[in-house]
């Protein structure tokens, strides 16, 4: 972000906004878990990370400039559809098994099972997302990719 022109105070900030908001907003996303199905709240989510990621990315396709203010904006919603994403995962994931299983599983094992899953999946995307996001800034740049 320094080639853009962004000084060093305001990379720091970007670097926080997100996980400020995804702390902030976390212990208000069991209100959307308790009125909306938790599979909505996820899609929901995925819907509005991807909406943040236009707005960080200014995407030259569609027009938009490399506005501070904008990518404020885009970390901001990044923070509230990441934890729209992740909190209600697990309890699906273990609703999913109890509805359609005809088995008794023991319930400290199943959480064990289901939280590696996770555990798993996030360090897996943690490791592929940096990596692919470098080789698809190398080969088209940042506002490109």
């Amino acid at each position: 972000m320094s080639k853009y022109g962004f000084s060093p105070a305001f990379i720091g900030v970007c670097f926080a906004v997100p996980g400020v908001i995804y702390a902030a907003l976390s212990p208000l996303m069991y209100l959307f878990t308790e009125r909306l199905p938790k599979r909505a709240v996820i899609l929901i989510g995925i819907l509005l990370m991807s909406i943040g990621m236009f707005f960080v990315g200014t995407s030259k396709s569609l027009g938009l400039e490399n506005n501070p203010a904008m990518i404020i904006l885009g970390l901001m919603i990044i923070g509230a559809a990441a934890g729209m994403i992740s909190i209600p995962v697990l309890p699906e994931m273990l609703e999913a098994i109890d509805e359609r299983s005809t088995k008794n599983y023991n319930l400290e094992k199943l959480n064990d099972y289901i939280s590696g899953i996770f555990v798993t999946s996030n360090g897996l995307g943690e490791f592929i997302g940096p990596v692919l996001s470098s080789f698809l800034n190398e080969k088209y740049g940042f506002r490109e990719a």
